[in-house]
């Protein structure tokens, strides 16, 4: 059997002071990152009927703050989601915040971001929609973007929490990092397959999805169904 188990880490409002080296100089925030996502874990009965996890399965494995993903539907490769990361808009990294999820009929996992905008922050110009979904102007809440240009830091993976524009277009800062967060992510447990954010699923706070099949397998019927804590702000 292979289950799902979602991540999350810090208090509600913030993550405690990141500890410091021996020379005085502060740590990455690179362990609280990969504490949050999702985590896949092949587990089986004994004998007993007790259920344990099974060390070094082919099934287990975790998707992080920080693991690379593809984006999918229509916001896919449009200039909304290009970054300096992923100059064609194909790809972000990490899925947070990850709360209530679901399993879809063809056996796949759909795991959905909720409060996700406050780990960003954006101190310049503020497009509508941030505005509109709640992106921070002073602070982020786990602060990993003061991480950006620790000893530590690969491809810009804290400076990309910053959003604020610095380039002459997109692909040339993070302007657009948090328009590739706030959707659901498909897993897929029993294949090496990455995870893909379902773009055509809606942008706003997923609390959870409840997937069900609707008339005959020949139609094809399909509902999902959608929670958001708060007004939906797509």
């Amino acid at each position: 059997m292979n289950i799902s188990i979602k991540l999350r880490y810090g208090r509600p409002k913030a993550a405690p002071p990141i500890p410091k080296r021996a020379s005085g100089q502060q740590m990455s925030h690179a362990p609280r990152i990969n504490a949050h996502g999702v985590t896949l874990v092949e587990v089986e009965k004994d004998a007993d009927g007790r259920w344990t996890h099974v060390p070094g399965s082919r099934y287990n494995r975790r998707f992080t703050s920080a693991t690379v993903m593809d984006l999918s539907g229509p916001v896919a490769g449009s200039s909304y989601v290009k970054t300096q990361f992923s100059p064609t808009g194909m790809q972000t990294r990490g899925t947070n915040n990850n709360c209530g999820n679901g399993v879809t009929p063809w056996g796949t996992y759909i795991a959905c971001e909720e409060n996700w905008p406050d780990i960003f922050v954006n101190r310049g110009e503020r497009f509508q929609d941030d505005a509109r979904i709640g992106i921070p102007t002073d602070k982020s809440r786990y602060g990993w973007d003061t991480s950006a240009g620790d000893i530590s830091e690969e491809n810009e993976e804290f400076a990309r929490f910053d959003i604020t524009p610095r380039g002459e277009r997109a692909e040339n800062d993070y302007r657009n990092e948090a328009r590739t967060f706030g959707y659901r992510v498909e897993v897929d447990p029993y294949t090496d397959a990455g995870a893909v954010k379902r773009t055509a699923l809606g942008r706003f706070r997923h609390e959870g999805v409840l997937v069900r099949q609707t008339g005959s397998r020949a139609a094809g019927g399909l509902l999902l169904g959608a929670r958001c804590p708060q007004r939906v702000r797509i």
